[in-house]
């Protein structure tokens, strides 16, 4: 299929999000690829209008600064020890919003039943991202 570049330069800013949209589903309308690969297609981009519509894009609309794949690398204690373990991460993206809080976000793909299961699950690693964040910034998340 290959990567296909749209053109929206001369698009008023408030218009840019709907027109990307119609040319992404227009594109997929006449591209011949087969029906599991449309129906992928679609899904990428109805998870790209859905994103476009959210709070999150809204705050990041008017950050201040925005931070994207973000290396880091940590000791952190070892259990009950006095030993430390390296951790290395990648943090998906930070930002500081419009009234200088520091906020991060994860992007997580996991098919799941509930917010709650999500956030056990990936409790630790926040954790871990927020520590290295405060550490690095000295700002709390």
């Amino acid at each position: 299929m290959g990567i296909k570049y749209f053109e929206i330069e001369g698009y008023e800013a408030d218009d840019i999000i709907g027109t990307f949209s119609k040319k992404i589903t227009d594109y997929i309308a006449a591209t011949s690829v087969s029906k599991d690969e449309k129906t992928y297609l679609y899904t990428q981009k109805y998870i790209f209008d859905k994103f476009m519509q959210s709070d999150l894009y809204s705050e990041l609309e008017t950050a201040k600064e925005i931070y994207t794949e973000n290396p880091f690398f940590m000791n952190i204690p070892y259990q009950d020890t006095e030993d430390k373990v390296l951790v290395q991460g990648v943090i998906d993206l930070f930002f500081i919003d419009k009234d200088d809080r520091l906020v991060l976000v994860d992007y997580k793909t996991d098919n799941i039943d509930t917010k709650e299961e999500l956030i056990e699950r990936y409790k630790i690693q926040l954790d871990i991202y927020k520590d290295a964040l405060e550490r690095a910034l000295n700002k709390k998340v």
